[in-house]
């Protein structure tokens, strides 16, 4: 038998309070939930967080081979966010470990993968600054000069900064380095208009 809801005129005081009573039940049950998972999440240790945010890598790369095989028509975004969120508890908890670095670079690859890519230039440019040594800084900072070097991004003040720390790198080839250098000279045109000055000064074959 279906049960019709009360009509909202007849809805008296005892009702109210006990639809009041259901919803701050409900939001203390959510309240607890996310608390307990934090507290849990603090508790791991850090082989734990890493397992856990290898996990994450593992569905997706089961549901990328889906994708590809036809067997799915997409990838819920939720896995990435999820799997970036894994890989920065382990930075939070343990940032003093040696892989907090690159739980941070994929977190923010993640991150790329659902295009916040302003959430990821956010995460690099943490990596960037604590830890400076870090193995990819080089990759990091081209990903740095390219966000900013966009048409939806164009910032000339970010590239040159990101432009100037490449050049300081010493693994960066000469030819490298002449086009970073080449790139300052036109720093006031976007991407768009440096490649036709780039294309324009080269020389026909």
């Amino acid at each position: 038998m279906y049960i019709y809801p009360p009509n909202r005129n007849t809805i008296n005081l005892k009702t109210m309070k006990k639809m009041l009573l259901l919803i701050i039940t409900g939001l203390l049950t959510l309240s607890c939930s996310n608390s307990t998972r934090e507290v849990d999440m603090n508790e791991m240790s850090v082989e734990q967080l890493i397992a856990s945010a290898r996990e994450m890598d593992d569905s997706l790369f089961n549901m990328t081979t889906r994708l590809l095989n036809g067997e799915v028509e997409k990838i819920d975004r939720l896995l990435y966010y999820e799997g970036a969120q894994r890989y920065l508890e382990v930075y939070k908890n343990y940032p003093e470990h040696a892989f907090a670095p690159e739980a941070i670079e994929k977190a923010a690859a993640l991150y790329m993968g659902i295009q916040l890519d302003d959430r990821a230039a956010e995460w690099r440019d943490t990596l960037l600054m604590k830890y400076p040594d870090f193995k990819h800084r080089v990759e990091i900072l081209e990903l740095q000069k390219e966000f900013y070097d966009n048409f939806f991004h164009y910032n000339p003040e970010m590239i040159q900064h990101y432009t100037k720390l490449l050049l300081e790198e010493p693994s960066i080839s000469e030819d490298k380095k002449a086009d970073l250098r080449l790139r300052l000279e036109h720093i006031d045109k976007r991407f768009e208009e440096f490649i036709l000055i780039i294309n324009e000064d080269a020389p026909e074959l």
